[in-house]
């Protein structure tokens, strides 16, 4: 990792930046592909409300959503969960 990148807790102003690199990074990903066909209209906005909706779910229950910054943007997503305590 280069010195001048960061790990940073994803806030929610920042989710569109990290829903739009999710939805990049697994656009054409075979699991992905399986659960929203690529012949799907607006197939891309479907991703990134799919990864949305991950990430608000995460973070509504407190589990980390973790990014990787490096020049002011996000470069690295990492959707965590956390073992469950009651």
């Amino acid at each position: 990792m280069r010195t001048d990148s960061k790990v940073i807790g994803i806030p929610y102003h920042r989710l569109d930046e990290a829903t739009d690199l999710l939805a990049r990074a697994f656009e054409n990903d075979p699991i992905i592909g399986a659960i929203v066909p690529t012949d799907t209209p607006d197939r891309y906005q479907v991703l990134r409300e799919t990864f949305r909706y991950s990430c608000m779910a995460r973070l509504t229950r407190t589990q980390p959503v973790i990014g990787l910054e490096y020049d002011n943007r996000i470069v690295g997503v990492s959707l965590l969960l956390t073992p469950y305590s009651p």
